[in-house]
């Protein structure tokens, strides 16, 4: 039988992609940054999303998705003008890494750290005074407000310009094309832990379930990142011992997953 797509039909397919690759490295000159920022967070849709508008301010985003890996970038390179840090790491907290940049590094480059966690007084207090952070935010950010941050971190003067209302459409429609793998891979943790709510599939859920709430609100999904945030919270306190998963509880990880589709419809 036939192939559904012939010989020639793929030859002219290849033809045009290799056409359009060499047709973009032509009219796309060389970037040249006037500094390098380090993006320490465990979304890769989150550090995509700053590196996109950091790239607009002439500023280069080197990203890091874990602490070990930033403590290598870190020890590799100098020359960071800031660090961008979020609270909650795979392999440690957010507070250990800028410890650790303060104290064994002994660096005293500005640093932004964004968490939801550590927005309690205290903490907001040991980051501030103790840790010298310049900056303790939380997420959503919105693109005049990363904007505003890299120029705070990078003593850039405020630009005039209007953040380019293209640019969110980019980066959206970007984010929308990972919504599918998102709720495919948000419904499969739930049933692995509907089956067995062990705390290595309670961990495991929490952790894809922070990330969307860190990075939804950014790309225009409000009502997502509020309801990642409250099950987020739900989660640490099933796995701190605070709360039991019962059968009522499991049952109703499916009206999460039903409202998560909704919301990302914008229903």
């Amino acid at each position: 039988m036939r192939p559904f797509f012939s010989d020639k039909f793929v030859q002219i397919q290849k033809w045009l992609q290799i056409t359009a690759i060499h047709s973009v490295k032509r009219s796309e000159p060389l970037k040249e940054f006037a500094y390098t920022v380090l993006v320490v967070d465990d979304d890769p849709d989150f550090c995509s999303y700053l590196d996109r508008i950091a790239v607009t301010l002439s500023i280069k985003a080197d990203k890091a998705y874990t602490m070990r890996e930033a403590k290598q970038r870190i020890n590799e390179k100098s020359d960071y003008k800031a660090y961008i840090i979020d609270g909650h790491l795979p392999d440690g907290s957010g507070f250990e890494l800028v410890e650790w940049i303060r104290g064994e590094k002994g660096s005293e480059v500005p640093i932004a750290f964004l968490s939801r966690i550590y927005q309690d007084a205290a903490s907001f207090r040991i980051l501030k005074e103790k840790m010298k952070v310049k900056y303790v935010v939380d997420k959503p950010l919105r693109p005049e407000e990363v904007q505003q941050l890299f120029h705070q971190l990078c003593f850039i003067a405020e630009a005039e310009e209007i953040f380019p209302a293209e640019l969110m459409d980019e980066l959206k429609q970007n984010y929308e094309k990972t919504i599918y793998d998102k709720l495919d891979l948000i419904e499969k943790l739930i049933l692995a832990l509907q089956k067995d709510p062990s705390n290595t599939n309670l961990n495991a859920f929490r952790v894809e379930v922070h990330k969307i709430s860190g990075s939804s609100g950014s790309y225009g999904f409000p009502q997502i990142c509020v309801l990642c945030k409250k099950m987020e919270g739900d989660l640490t306190k099933v796995i701190d011992g605070e709360a039991i998963p019962d059968e009522m509880w499991l049952s109703e990880l499916d009206v999460f997953y039903t409202k998560m589709k909704m919301g990302f419809q914008g229903l």
